[in-house]
């Protein structure tokens, strides 16, 4: 049995990514890979399309090799061209199997694009249940977590899968079947050193609505320090990056982990430099004291909104002084502040925008990641606003990142959310450069201020008028 399995991210397709990469390899078809080969009744491989400007590469792949089956991981920014990939694969008549976040909600979709099965949810133990079932129809029925087209019945979906709860059962990432050269050579051209990432968690108990959990649950899996380790001094000794990014969605949610974790490190004198993504809720002096011994040396919070009646809308269950105490602790340890503001969020107004400028300007991040609301399927956001998703709402995915794309009928409209994102990085850019502030940046600062504010005015006399003429209709 031969297996290739390919990502669907190409970053040639992401403009603004290559300005500032941060780049990884896959880490879902690397981790099915390794539990592929460990089983040891396959050939696996993997293309990665991260570097390349097309397809043709993955074409010219499945052509030379002619695998029995290939395995696509998709998400809904790179949808497009999970869907080409899955027309190409089936082209030369391969068996295709699509997982990932998208495929795990819109499995209905793939299917109907060529896919022959879906997964859904985590893929490794499920892959490898295809893979051994593959020629055997008749056993896909008892294989949990997947969903795929019958003759007779339309669209099967089998019963969900348990989740993987000791997670150090699963090998390392088979890094050894990809190219990890260029990832490197790209970090050390745009930042100065070389970085890779490390997962050591699954799952996010928490509540925002506009999150997907689709692929690893609500449930919150650990591995163990011991293990996280071992793959740390791996990837150390291995490619000598100089740097970590620890992509946990809450990195450092049990204290008790991390305590074993900052023992274990000290006993194995190991340090390599990190930086992390963890609640607010959870930052405390303890936990600070802790991420700094360990090598922490920035730490990112999902803050949203400056507006109490927004988080709380999102369901955040954090509050803006919790986010204030937070910042001001990171801060004041030395550790960088990394934060992540969301607008156009539904039932944002003016004065909510209001507050979450005050807020970031008041906290002064060392990197501000801003978004517009995007709604994903399967979250409660997305059920908010479904109907008035904009027409061509798959193909705005891939362009969010380098234009900020407004995928539904917000508040405002997109030019008003370009310039109010461009408005607050000047701004912050502003008030961080006290040594440099030119009169030119003075005066684009005040030309995108106004641009703000006007739209704001001039869509709440088009909003007012609206009710007004509204309301004599009705009476």
């Amino acid at each position: 049995m031969r297996v290739l399995l390919a990502n669907s991210y190409l970053l040639s397709r992401h403009p603004s990514m290559q300005s500032d990469p941060h780049v990884y390899p896959p880490l879902g078809p690397l981790y099915i890979a390794a539990v592929l080969k460990r089983d040891g009744n396959c050939e696996v491989d993997i293309h990665d399309m991260t570097f390349e400007n097309d397809l043709q590469g993955f074409h010219d792949k499945l052509e030379a090799t002619l695998p029995d089956v290939v395995g696509i991981q998709a998400a809904i920014t790179t949808r497009n061209c999970a869907r080409e990939m899955i027309r190409a694969a089936k082209r030369v008549g391969v068996t295709v199997i699509v997982g990932g976040p998208d495929p795990t909600v819109s499995y209905a979709n793939y299917l109907k694009w060529g896919a022959d099965i879906v997964v859904l949810g985590e893929g490794e133990e499920t892959c490898l249940e295809i893979v051994r079932a593959l020629h055997n129809r008749d056993e896909w029925l008892q294989i949990h977590g997947i969903a795929f087209l019958d003759g007779q019945n339309g669209v099967v979906k089998t019963p969900p899968r348990a989740m993987i709860t000791d997670l150090d059962r699963l090998p390392f990432p088979a890094y050894e079947l990809v190219d990890v050269e260029p990832y490197l050579r790209l970090w050390k051209m745009h930042h100065g050193y070389a970085e890779l990432h490390i997962v050591t968690s699954r799952g996010c108990p928490f509540t925002c609505s506009w999150c997907s959990r689709a692929v690893f649950g609500k449930s919150f899996r650990q591995r163990s320090p011991e293990n996280v380790i071992d793959e740390m001094v791996y990837l150390r000794q291995t490619f000598q990056i100089d740097r970590l990014w620890i992509a946990d969605d809450t990195f450092a949610l049990d204290k008790r982990w991390l305590a074993r974790w900052n023992n274990e490190l000290r006993s194995r004198n190991i340090s390599i430099p990190y930086r992390c993504m963890t609640r607010i809720d959870r930052v405390d002096n303890d936990l600070i004291v802790r991420l700094k011994a360990t090598g922490c040396y920035e730490m990112h919070l999902g803050v949203e909104s400056g507006s109490q009646r927004i988080l709380d809308s999102m369901q955040k269950r954090i509050t803006v002084e919790q986010i204030q105490k937070a910042s001001k602790l990171i801060k004041s340890s030395g550790i960088k502040l990394g934060m992540f503001i969301m607008f156009g969020y539904v039932g944002e107004r003016a004065s909510d925008v209001r507050l979450t400028e005050k807020l970031v300007l008041e906290t002064c991040p060392d990197s501000l990641g801003i978004s517009i609301a995007y709604p994903v399927p399967g979250t409660q956001f997305y059920e908010a606003v479904k109907n008035s998703l904009a027409a061509n709402y798959d193909d705005l995915w891939e362009k969010t990142g380098e234009n900020y794309q407004l995928m539904f009928n917000a508040a405002y409209p997109q030019v008003y959310y370009r310039n109010l994102i461009r408005y607050l990085l000047e701004m912050l850019h502003w008030k961080r450069a006290n040594r440099n502030r030119n009169i030119f940046r003075f005066f684009r600062l005040v030309l995108v201020r106004s641009v703000v504010r006007s739209i704001e005015t001039l869509w709440g006399l088009r909003t007012f008028a609206s009710t007004i003429n509204n309301s004599g209709h009705r009476a």
